[in-house]
């Protein structure tokens, strides 16, 4: 047998690395430093990020910090390896996983600030969401409320208005899914918007049709109250001049409202419908009939007294409305003496009149109170007042 001097370098590396007190080993202090990461592994997920899409910045920075304290501390440990362990497949293996701690820290770093940026941008949207659709208040809630139950008169100008007012909600919509995309089911006024924004887009579906009918009815209605007037002539109850005129000067009266409605229908791009007026039309056509029927029903009954400065005054209050008076009396022989407490304030008496408006061939029965303001001392003074209100009622009756 040779001795082992004389066996072969390969033969002899090979005997070195089988023999268990040869092989290479981590120092003490290099195992114990791996073993203290160790610790950090189970500490750290890298498969999952600490914070959601959405969470505040500050609720971030919390979680942030405690991975950047524990990449710190891992990577100080790491440096306290001696050189000697470095070529151990544990630490290379510490190595790689810290390094991928790092890079994967420095990924949620780089999203954090994405988030942040979309934080921004989204206060950002909730802002102009806000004012914009507070400055549209109006026009979205009436778009709403037609939706519901909206049960308010409207005259065909204010019906106009609220269709001028919702046209702005077209370049609202538009935003909805560019500047305001950012409000989402998680803003403040995510579920308000939802809302908005589809009254804002199907503002004219739901308007139109609805204006229209409101329209219809608004002039049905006017022909209504023509026909009411003319019952109550027929009847032999009072009525007043613009009410009266609205019956026996249709021409005029149609003239006066076609403007408004046509003014809506354009701005709605629709044509005025047929037979809008008819109803105004077909009840001012009964005009005639029902001025001889009131005639029939009602004429003049003199008062049992007489005072001609009491008659002059209302003679010269209706002549400022054209009407001449035919026949006038008092109710009563005396003044009837109105008072504060003890305290005489005035006196009023009332006249009845026959009288007859210019360019009619039937006469008028107005019931007229004229009154004297208390000048002390038992006196009356001053001009006597005759109130014919803003117009005096009247009924349609026989000039005999």
């Amino acid at each position: 047998m040779k001795p082992l001097a004389f066996l072969a370098p390969s033969i002899l590396a090979l005997s070195v690395l089988a023999s268990p007190s040869l092989a290479l080993a981590l120092s003490e202090d290099g195992a114990n430093t791996l073993r203290s990461i160790d610790y950090y592994k189970t500490q750290v997920d890298l498969k999952t990020r600490p914070f959601a899409n959405g969470d505040s910045d500050y609720t971030i920075g919390q979680a942030m910090y405690q991975y950047e304290t524990k990449l710190k501390t891992v990577k100080e440990r790491l440096e306290k390896v001696p050189a000697a362990d470095r070529s151990d497949p544990k630490y290379e293996a510490t190595a790689k996983w810290v390094g991928e701690f790092e890079s994967t820290l420095k990924k949620w770093q780089a999203e954090r600030g994405t988030n942040t940026q979309n934080l921004k941008a989204k206060a950002a949207a909730e802002e102009a969401y806000k004012t914009e659709s507070r400055n549209l208040g109006d026009a979205l809630g009436f778009v709403k409320a037609v939706r519901g139950t909206y049960s308010y008169d409207l005259e065909p100008a204010a019906m106009l208005a609220k269709w001028r007012s919702a046209e702005a909600l077209t370049a609202f919509a538009a935003k909805c899914d560019r500047e305001f995309a950012a409000v989402d089911a998680t803003s403040y006024y995510g579920r308000e918007k939802v809302e908005a924004c589809k009254n804002a887009a199907e503002w004219r579906t739901v308007l139109k049709p609805f204006l229209d009918a409101r329209a219809q009815a608004k002039a049905k209605k006017l022909g209504d109250s023509v026909a009411a007037t003319l019952t109550r002539i027929r009847n032999g109850e009072s009525v007043y001049e613009a009410q009266l005129d609205r019956a026996r000067k249709p021409t005029e009266y149609l003239a006066s409202l076609r403007g408004s409605y046509e003014a809506l229908y354009t701005a709605m791009g629709a044509p005025l419908p047929a037979g809008l007026f008819s109803s105004i039309e077909s009840a001012a056509a009964g005009y005639a009939a029902a001025v001889t029927a009131g005639q029939a029903k009602v004429s003049y009954k003199p008062g049992r007294f007489s005072d001609p400065a009491v008659s002059a005054a209302v003679k010269a209050a209706l002549a400022t409305s054209k009407v001449k008076v035919v026949k006038i009396s008092q109710t009563f022989g005396d003044w009837d003496i109105r008072k504060s407490g003890l305290m005489p304030t005035h006196r009023i008496r009332d006249s009845v009149v026959l009288g007859q408006a210019a360019g009619e061939t039937h006469c008028r029965v107005y019931t007229i109170t004229t009154s004297q303001q208390y000048a002390g001392g038992g006196r009356y003074a001053g001009n006597l007042s005759v109130d014919l209100g803003r117009e005096p009622a009247f009924l349609i009756a026989s000039c005999k």
